[in-house]
């Protein structure tokens, strides 16, 4: 499992890096995201994830896969 919580601009950065982390098979969960954020994210990891449906919570969002 892989777990950031933290905002939109470094989980771009980061993607590589995270995805690297995360075996096939294996759960991510990125928090920290703003809801206007969210969707970006979503469709950037599901190259290697398969996406799970964002969560959202106030202006706060939370975006989850399982890695193909």
């Amino acid at each position: 499992m892989v777990l950031a919580n933290i905002l939109a601009a470094p989980l771009r950065e980061l993607r590589t890096v995270i995805t690297a982390y995360c075996k096939t098979g294996g759960k991510l969960v990125l928090s920290g995201i703003l809801d206007n954020q969210a969707q970006e994210i979503n469709d950037l990891y599901s190259q290697d994830f398969h996406m799970e449906p964002i969560e959202i919570d106030g202006e706060w969002a939370r975006v989850s896969g399982v890695k193909k």
